[in-house]
């Protein structure tokens, strides 16, 4: 079972969401992967604030052969009835910043994007953003 980390309300849940009616997923691997309907945006530069949020946090991250840095942070979405991320839970990394950043990502980039659950009831999904930077 992976341990999910519920962020702050203000950065990664734009929509007032009744806790009682969601039920926090516990485990990330049995809901369906996330098919957004574009692209999620994604640059070099968000690798850049991805490693200084890293740096700055002092996160100890995997680091490859070529002395590459990789971090992928797997996230649960809530995703309404119209196909809007409603709530992000990033499964813990070790890595607060980074999982912060990822769910800010998402909200910014992804909003209004997320796929649109079927016979329009909201659902949660499950995604990943893979961040890398030179060591």
């Amino acid at each position: 079972m992976l341990e999910l980390l519920a962020l702050t309300l203000a950065t990664v849940q734009p929509a007032a969401t009744n806790e009682t009616e969601v039920s926090t997923p516990a485990d990330i691997a049995s809901l369906d992967l996330a098919k957004f309907r574009k692209p999620v945006k994604f640059a070099d530069r968000h690798n850049i604030v991805a490693e200084k949020a890293a740096r700055k946090d002092n996160c100890s991250l995997p680091i490859d052969n070529y002395q590459w840095v990789h971090a992928k942070i797997e996230a649960a979405i809530y995703v309404s009835a119209e196909g809007e991320i409603e709530r992000v839970l990033p499964v813990s990394v070790g890595c607060k910043a980074l999982e912060e950043y990822m769910g800010q990502h998402l909200i910014k980039f992804a909003k209004n994007i997320a796929p649109i659950p079927p016979r329009g009831k909201p659902k949660w999904y499950r995604t990943a953003i893979h961040f890398r930077w030179p060591e």
